[in-house]
């Protein structure tokens, strides 16, 4: 009784009637959801109306149908938020051409049921009787029935009258027929909706494929640019330095010498110029931090570049262990089990 009732409450209030505002919003529409069905959102499923009628009239060797119950909740809520939602043609011109297709198998299966018989009884060479009786709608075969016997005296009618018009099976096949050439009406015009929607995605698309290949041949002109005036900058500063160590910096002679033997010997001496006050200039004394610097720093990386390839070496040679006793224990196992 509980989840009867859960069920009808889910049915009409929908199964995030107890969520708050917050979640209502973050969350993605009802409609969208695979458990909502999609053709109760367009108007008519076939499923629902007729596919526990068409079980109940099957025979045990005959072909299941397509139509077979709906196991998708339909929701009223789902429906009004699916009519209220900016973009409901997008999503009605989809579900109705699935629709369409859904319906065209059905009365597809029903003709190919229809000739089928007329095929069977034509080879096996069998008459259609009095009682016998094919519905060329719903694709149904039945016989009528006898009357009672103070009939048969009275009115002298051997047969009930025909109220196959008036079942259920019948009734919906005529609904189903109804709606599907309304539906096969609207077909161009629903095609011809769907091309001009998919030629408009089309040219966003290659709008805004052009809007990032401009934005990213700018940024490599703009880099570019960037790197040009670097390196415009650089020169000019080692061009400063050149001028700055030309003018109070280190200068280089090289003098031959004799040996003892008497050959020509070449030596570097470096001479430090200096100031009328005989002190160091200052252009000597930043280059000097500067090189102590880069002297840090390259024993700094040579360190940390030693240290990784001690870890690999390390690394590599615990797994060379762990292999090599892997190896020893399954030729153990198989010692053991020959």
């Amino acid at each position: 009784m509980a989840n009867r009732n859960k069920a009808l409450l889910d049915a009409l209030m929908g199964s995030y009637r107890n969520d708050s505002t917050k979640d209502k919003q973050n969350r993605e529409p009802q409609f969208l959801q695979d458990e909502v069905c999609k053709d109760f959102l367009v108007g008519y499923c076939p499923c629902h109306a007729l596919g526990k009628v068409i079980l109940a009239t099957q025979h045990e060797f005959d072909k299941p149908s397509i139509l077979r119950p709906c196991k998708n909740i339909h929701v009223i809520t789902a429906r009004d938020e699916f009519n209220t939602h900016p973009d409901k043609e997008k999503y009605l011109l989809k579900w109705q051409i699935s629709l369409h297709k859904l319906m065209e198998k059905a009365l597809v299966e029903i003709d190919d049921k229809l000739a089928h018989e007329r095929r069977k009884r034509e080879a096996m060479k069998l008459e259609w009787s009095e009682q016998d009786r094919e519905c060329d709608i719903c694709g149904l075969k039945y016989k009528l029935r006898e009357s009672d016997v103070n009939v048969r005296d009275v009115e002298g009618q051997r047969f009930k009258p025909d109220l196959h018009d008036q079942s259920d099976i019948h009734k919906g096949y005529v609904k189903l027929r109804q709606k599907f050439a309304e539906l096969d009406a609207k077909l161009p015009e629903i095609q011809a909706k769907i091309k001009e929607r998919e030629d408009k995605d089309r040219e966003e698309k290659d709008s805004k494929k052009k809007d990032k290949n401009s934005k990213d041949s700018k940024n490599a002109k703009d880099s570019k640019s960037k790197h040009k005036r670097c390196s415009s900058s650089r020169s000019r500063s080692r061009s400063k330095r050149k001028e700055t160590n030309g003018k109070g910096g280190k200068s280089r002679s090289r003098s031959k010498k004799k040996d003892k033997n008497g050959k020509d010997s070449t030596s570097r001496s470096r001479s430090k110029r200096k100031d009328k006050t005989g002190k160091d200039s200052k252009s000597n004394k930043e280059n000097k931090s500067k090189k102590d610097s880069k002297s840090k720093s390259r024993r700094c990386s040579s360190s940390s570049r030693s240290r990784s390839r001690s870890r690999r070496s390390k690394s590599r040679r615990s797994r060379d262990h762990r292999s090599k006793e892997r190896s020893k224990r399954n030729n153990s196992k198989k010692r053991r089990k020959s």
